[in-house]
């Protein structure tokens, strides 16, 4: 590498030169391009030649004349730059860091460190890193340098590949900080689960093969990748090869494939998601004995239950059972509500199996009884049999 100032001024013009050429030198920042300039730099001699640059800059950093320092080894990744006249170049500490570190736990030095290797100094460090928390330490020939990361800066972790930043707070946080986004800025149809989540099974261990994306509910007791990990949604990212985890909140919703139905989240565990008012005890009633009608006398009625209709507001009462007559075919049985003269609705009668529903028009203790309309000349008894039943219907 030939002296660009030695090239130009050359001192057979004599001293005037010499100086214009130390004066020219003490401004300039000579950059280095590659690692073959670098090596030609060590072989200068810039005392002898009268360029006592006060700064070179290499790999996009710049490296400062260090006039103390006459041991330092020549180390460029570990920020040491020298020529053949004993100049020592150091990093300067203003730069910023460098994006990449290999690690942001480690409270100790790695023990075999190779040159260039960086890593952010976790809280309450010990050794050679004593002194230098939350700075990121490089690796060279002349050891650890540090240098401090600063609000704003940003830092890529290789062993979690993943970006962090420093924020005001002085702590590395995971990400890139607050992006604000305008409302509605983000579609639907861009998320992972625009319609909900989706997941196979409710399991407590991870499938042999997953496939990218397929999701698991992880139910207790949780075991291998999915260890500690009860009541999540686990998600495996094939590009990561690892499952990632989702924390339910109360009241989310999943769609359990294998099971055939929504799961909702109760706070400590998934039940299923109720789709319908469940039929209680109150309102399903079977009676065991048989009643005998008498056809000729309307007030005649065999009451199936006496129930608050306030908890069936809404809902459709249906009533079921079988007879048996004597004498022509029935057709005029039906449903009352107390002692009614119209039926709430005329029984639908198939072989001798009747049933109907109907809606109650209000909220009062009622019975809810089967009878005969009117006076059927024709028969002379009409059984209900052994059973009849009351029940809700959504």
């Amino acid at each position: 590498m030939s002296n660009p100032l030695v090239a130009a001024i050359p001192l057979a013009g004599g001293q005037p030169s010499s100086v214009t050429r130390q004066n020219i030198a003490l401004a300039v920042a000579l950059p280095l391009k590659d690692a073959a300039a670098v090596t030609a730099f060590n072989a200068l001699n810039l005392a002898s030649d009268l360029t006592p640059y006060p700064a070179v800059i290499y790999a996009g950093t710049v490296f400062d004349f260090d006039a103390a320092d006459t041991t330092t080894a020549h180390d460029a990744p570990g920020g040491c730059i020298t020529d053949a006249s004993g100049r020592r170049y150091k990093r300067s500490v203003a730069v910023k860091p460098d994006w990449i570190v290999l690690d942001k736990d480690l409270t100790v030095p790695p023990g075999s460190p190779a040159a260039g290797d960086a890593y952010f100094v976790a809280t309450a460090a010990t050794g050679a890193w004593a002194g230098h928390d939350r700075d990121q330490a490089v690796y060279g020939a002349r050891g650890w340098t540090f240098r401090e990361v600063d609000e704003g800066h940003m830092l890529y972790v290789a062993d979690e590949a993943s970006f962090y930043h420093m924020p005001a707070s002085g702590v590395l946080t995971k990400g890139l900080g607050d992006l604000a986004l305008a409302s509605s800025s983000i579609e639907a149809r861009h998320l992972a689960f625009k319609m909900g989540m989706v997941v196979q099974a409710a399991q407590t261990a991870p499938p042999g093969s997953p496939a990218d994306r397929v999701a698991y509910l992880v139910i207790s007791p949780a075991t291998g990748a999915w260890a500690g990990q009860e009541n999540k949604v686990a998600e495996f990212d094939s590009a990561l090869a690892a499952w990632l985890f989702h924390t339910a909140r109360t009241g989310d919703i999943v769609m359990d494939v294998a099971a055939g139905f929504q799961k909702r989240f109760a706070g400590s565990a998934w039940v299923q998601a109720a789709v319908s008012p469940p039929v209680t005890e109150t309102a399903l009633v079977r009676r065991t004995t048989t009643a005998t009608i008498n056809p000729n006398t309307s007030a005649d009625r065999l009451v199936i239950v006496t129930a608050p209709l306030a908890a069936l507001a809404g809902q459709k009462i249906r009533v079921r059972g079988f007879f048996a007559s004597s004498g022509a075919a029935l057709s005029v049985l039906g449903v009352y509500v107390d002692n009614e003269t119209a039926p709430r609705v005329e029984l639908e009668i198939v072989e001798r199996n009747f049933c109907c529903q109907f809606v109650p028009s209000d909220t009062a203790l009622h019975d809810i009884s089967v009878r005969c309309g009117g006076t059927v000349s024709q028969l002379t008894t009409i059984a209900i049999g052994a059973w009849a039943e009351f029940e809700v219907i959504a």
